[in-house]
């Protein structure tokens, strides 16, 4: 996450392409409003920002920044605050084509072409967007993803083939993900293809806190005493003009140690089957949706099991526990449409519904009473291209909380994205 000194380099990084590089440079920007009427209303609201500079065929500067309204949680047995300014991504890429395909050397901070975002795939073969609704955000690339690749430093070489459509990528990166804040290289390996029909994303990997002093105090030349696993990974199977299966799933952060597998490294391990079946629960991340085009609409279902922090911030899937833990999981179903565009007073529209039954807060012991106290939302929405971009606004009507009263129910959410 980005601490408050960074927050200079987007008006910066904004005037400097504005100035000089106004032909060859594509920006986005976005702005979501949720607005409640509850016992307090309130209005809460959250963006992003992002631009490419292209400078000749040879380089690419890319930076994108989000923002979210400031929320405490309570994660791991200790109080956490979402970062209200975040970087996305910064980063720098030189192109080398060559006679057997191009190469791509790149260096980054932040997140770099997540697992989910279907930007490693865009990017290199001009692939449409073929993510879920389920797991839109408003915060850019690097919202509900699978494995984002973050780092405080980091670099990668990517290598696409001419003559078939993939491409692998060797990342080598440093963060500060370890509570102890040891030095920590990452390494993963990554894969893409991009067919007809087929589509793929996925990459492992693993990184390992360097210590420079045992458990006794006494210094060391070198130790590793834990490791990180994470990865996944995103397919797509058949056409969107027909029917099409899209899949991911993946594992972000699972610590292992001599004594066992962890979700987090003040965990004390485990002892069972199901205790090593829990902490992976807590880490995982798998959507699968079948969808199916019907010509005059896109019909699509869903199951799904999120960690919890997640659904801080999706649109359809939120949490709704009054005190938030976000250190189990949530799982669910969802259940939608989409109609195709048709125009509505002369601009380009679309209807949908999303129907979603999801439980927060599980773990592997609650499983068998997922169905008590489960979450029923309905979210009819509507988008309509207005002005160059589009606007999408969207009720998302709590059917668990109407004897409540209407102002707990019902919650208006709308959203404006443009690209220049």
């Amino acid at each position: 996450m980005v601490q408050r000194k960074y927050k200079f380099i987007l008006p910066i990084l904004c005037l400097g392409f504005s100035l000089y590089a106004a032909p060859s440079f594509d920006c986005t920007a976005g702005i979501l409003g949720d607005f409640q009427k509850a016992e307090t209303p309130y209005a809460k609201f959250s963006g992003f920002a992002a631009g490419q500079l292209n400078i000749g065929p040879s380089l690419v500067l890319r930076g994108e920044f989000s923002a979210r309204p400031q929320e405490e949680y309570v994660n791991s047995k200790k109080i956490e605050e979402t970062d209200t300014f975040s970087l996305n991504e910064l980063s720098g890429t030189f192109v080398l084509p060559h006679s057997f395909g191009t190469s791509f050397f790149s260096v980054y901070r932040g997140g770099f072409e997540p697992i989910g975002s279907g930007l490693f795939l865009q990017r290199l073969f001009n692939t449409e967007p073929y993510t879920s609704s389920i797991t839109e955000t408003w915060l850019g690339s690097t919202g509900a993803t699978v494995h984002d690749f973050r780092a405080t430093v980091g670099g990668a070489y990517t290598l696409k083939l001419k003559s078939l459509p993939i491409a692998a990528r060797f990342y080598l990166y440093r963060n500060n993900d370890s509570l102890t804040r040891h030095y920590q290289p990452n390494t993963e390996l990554r894969l893409g293809i991009a067919m007809r029909y087929f589509k793929l994303d996925m990459a492992g990997g693993f990184s390992a806190p360097i210590y420079q002093k045992d458990s006794a105090g006494k210094r060391v030349l070198l130790m590793i005493d834990d490791v990180t696993v994470h990865g996944g990974f995103d397919m797509l199977l058949g056409s969107k003009n027909f029917a099409s299966l899209f899949v991911e799933a993946g594992i972000d952060q699972l610590h292992i140690d001599g004594n066992g597998i962890k979700l987090d490294l003040t965990d004390s391990g485990v002892k069972t089957f199901e205790d090593a079946i829990d902490a992976i629960t807590k880490s995982l991340f798998v959507l699968v949706e079948p969808r199916i085009n019907l010509q005059v609409l896109t019909v699509h279902a869903a199951a799904f099991v999120f960690p919890d922090d997640v659904t801080k911030d999706l649109l359809f899937i939120t949490y709704d526990k009054t005190t938030p833990s976000l250190i189990n999981s949530t799982f669910g179903t969802s259940f939608g449409f989409e109609t195709q565009e048709f125009k509505l007073f002369k601009q380009d529209t679309k209807f949908g519904v999303n129907i979603s039954i999801y439980k927060n807060g599980l773990d592997f012991d609650d499983l068998k009473d997922i169905k008590d106290d489960a979450t029923i939302k309905f979210s009819p929405y509507v988008t309509c291209k207005i002005a160059g971009g589009e606007l999408k606004t969207m009720v998302h009507i709590n059917t668990t909380k109407v004897d409540d009263g209407s102002k707990k129910a019902i919650k208006l959410t709308s959203g404006y994205k443009i690209s220049l």
